[in-house]
């Protein structure tokens, strides 16, 4: 009975392969960590994009395009994609003095969940810029 006893003390105190063990024990949240990191990435690329798109489609109107060319402009240059997805760009009316503000719609897929899923929509998050801008005038 003794030396039974001094064998399984033996093996509770051999750590061989522990370390293997807290490395299976962790690396789960190492894979969910670098997963948000690479959504933030897609999601800095996706307020970009469309910080670009809303700047142009401004920029558009206020040189005495039309509103028309102002939102193809826009939705030509965040296309259609995994990432972003174009929905609107909205004008409000020009004041007296010229200004403006233009908003832009968009929603931002998450890159992490597989195709079949976010085709249903329900893996998009909705997402609006704006900014004031003046019509130029050449006098």
């Amino acid at each position: 009975m003794k030396k039974y006893f001094f064998s399984i003390k033996r093996k509770i105190n051999n750590e061989k392969g522990a370390i293997s063990l807290e490395f299976l024990g962790i690396l789960p949240f190492y894979f969910f960590l670098l997963l948000l990191l690479w959504q933030a990435v897609a999601f800095g690329y996706s307020v970009i994009t469309t910080q670009s798109a809303m700047n142009e489609a401004a920029k558009v109107v206020s040189t005495g395009g039309t509103q028309e060319d102002a939102i193809n402009q826009a939705s030509e240059i965040i296309g259609g994609g995994d990432l972003i997805n174009f929905q609107s760009v909205n004008f409000s009316p020009i004041d007296t003095d010229g200004d403006f503000t233009t908003t832009i719609n968009v929603e931002m897929g998450l890159v992490f969940i597989p195709d079949q899923w976010r085709s249903k929509g329900f893996f998009w998050i909705p997402f609006e810029l704006s900014t004031n801008s003046r019509v130029i005038s050449y006098e």
